[in-house]
């Protein structure tokens, strides 16, 4: 049985799901060896040259006392740019931190701070967890391997992943198709001489 806290946040996700992720790029999926923790897949694009292709997965391990208490996260895919399967130290997000947690913080905020504390290579690099002095070729080398190496040792959250994009693009194609049907349905009228007079 998953504790309070993770059960508060399954609860959550069952109710928000799709507010939850974003189809393209991340996806939540429980732990089924340990459901007090999830994990997270996410791929970078755009957000920066060095991390472009990589495709990330981490775990969010829920404290038995959330919301009251910070999760803690570990990064599974070596990426160059933190150390894996070690507890990451971010101020206000994770448990090394209690003293700056918010109660309100919700599970997609968790996850887009600590992206955007991951990729800023140039201020958070000295916290517990972060590779002191990271290397742009040695994270281009991981980002470039990263999606061998997570079909390999994580197929379950890769094959989630593939099968939510397949469903989200499924679903835009037959909303396109139906917006086109309906306005190819739509009919002018066109009044008689006898209407007008």
């Amino acid at each position: 049985m998953p504790n309070i806290g993770a059960q508060f946040v399954i609860n959550y996700l069952n109710r928000h799901w799709a507010n939850e992720r974003n189809q393209d790029r991340w996806t939540i999926m429980i732990n089924e060896v340990n459901i007090n923790k999830l994990f997270v897949l996410y791929n970078f694009t755009d957000e920066s040259a060095v991390f472009k292709d990589l495709q990330l997965i981490f775990e969010i391990a829920i404290h038995e006392e959330h919301p009251y208490k910070a999760p803690s996260i570990k990064v599974l895919t070596p990426n160059g740019r933190t150390m894996t399967n070690e507890s990451i130290c971010i101020d206000g997000l994770t448990v090394w931190h209690p003293e700056s947690w918010c109660v309100v913080t919700t599970m997609s905020s968790i996850i887009e701070r600590f992206l955007s504390a991951f990729i800023d290579i140039e201020n958070v690099e000295k916290g517990v967890g972060f590779i002191k002095e990271p290397n742009h070729e040695s994270i281009r080398r991981f980002a470039n391997e990263s999606r061998v190496w997570n079909l390999t040792n994580y197929e379950q959250v890769v094959s989630l992943f593939q099968e939510q994009c397949y469903e989200f693009h499924v679903s835009e194609s037959l909303s396109k198709i139906r917006i086109c049907d309906h306005e190819e349905k739509e009919e002018i009228y066109e009044y008689s001489d006898e209407e007008i007079a």
